[in-house]
């Protein structure tokens, strides 16, 4: 064992975290980083994150770095490219391997490939779905294309998620040779919620305490209320809480409550939320392509037709 960094992506939680806490056990020395990708407009002249997403993502990380410092570690923040800023600090700090999850999504798999063509030792997981796709009982090519085929296989079979992997009781100290940083500072917003890991948590808690899922079958698709729908979405998306930490509360309230469609449904959603990582899995920057999966070429805009 020796120096690691564990590069945090779109997991940014301690609660539920595998790979990070796989990094705890097999470092002697452990940097937590996060990467603020650049440039911050695409090659197509549009700004890649709102304001709003950039301040919510922000609230995540202040809240991740918050939690890690109640451990004595940190949270050390780049911006650039990962694979320019990585491989310097990885000579910088002395660390031998990156521990990150795995992402089937083409940017982030480039990402990976060319931090080991620059040498370093990569060591990813997959950990951002209810299910896990080695449970599945087929290969990710053999995912049925419609989603209730999916679906109908799960139920079938019982399939059930891992449970909740807990937070790490301790976490390697940081490397000797690591330069200070100023911490991240906390931002309040006019936002309906604020984003981090124990923002996230104390929400579903809540959310199960009002029974909340009792109704969310019938409510779901309102916009006037707040409470119509879960809101799990913002959190879910920066990875500050996961689909099995839903899924295990969601089940303890069945085992209180009963179950019943509301909280049937929001475990269908999650199903969904995994069908489609499943899918990216399967067929990968295909689901990008003009044609999409169907290869019809889609209908054209002429504006002068609509004059």
């Amino acid at each position: 064992m020796g120096c690691s960094i564990y590069w945090f992506r779109a997991d940014l939680r301690l609660l539920d975290n595998p790979q990070f806490v796989n990094a705890c056990q097999h470092s002697q020395s452990l940097l937590p980083v996060f990467v603020f990708p650049q440039p911050e407009q695409t090659p197509w002249g549009f700004e890649r994150a709102s304001k709003q997403r950039a301040l919510w993502l922000h609230q995540n990380l202040h809240d991740l770095q918050k939690s890690l410092e109640e451990k004595g570690s940190t949270l050390f923040v780049l911006e650039g490219e990962p694979k320019n800023v990585l491989p310097a600090l990885c000579i910088e700090v002395g660390a031998d391997v990156i521990y990150c999850e795995a992402i089937a999504a083409p940017e982030e798999q480039s990402d990976i490939l060319a931090l080991q063509r620059a040498g370093l030792t990569i060591n990813t997981q997959w950990q951002s779905t209810m299910l896990d796709p080695k449970t599945l009982g087929m290969d990710v090519q053999e995912l049925p294309d419609v989603f209730t085929n999916f679906r109908q296989v799960v139920e079938k079979r019982r399939l059930r998620y891992a449970e909740p992997v807990a937070r790490p009781q301790s976490i390697p100290p940081l490397p000797a040779k690591l330069a200070k940083q100023d911490p991240i500072s906390e931002l309040t917003t006019s936002l309906f919620v604020n984003g981090g890991e124990s923002q996230a948590l104390t929400h579903l808690e809540q959310y199960c305490e009002r029974r909340l899922p009792d109704s969310y079958k019938e409510t779901r698709n309102a916009l006037s209320q707040f409470d119509a729908s879960s809101k799990f979405s913002p959190w879910l998306a920066v990875g500050s809480i996961s689909a099995r930490t839903i899924a295990k509360r969601i089940h303890r309230y069945e085992d209180r409550y009963g179950a019943n469609d509301g909280s049937y449904w929001l475990w269908f959603e999650l199903l969904w939320r995994d069908y489609f990582r499943f899918l990216m899995l399967k067929y990968g920057k295909r689901l990008f392509s003009p044609k999409g999966l169907s290869q019809r070429t889609p209908n054209t805009v002429d504006p002068e037709l609509f004059t």
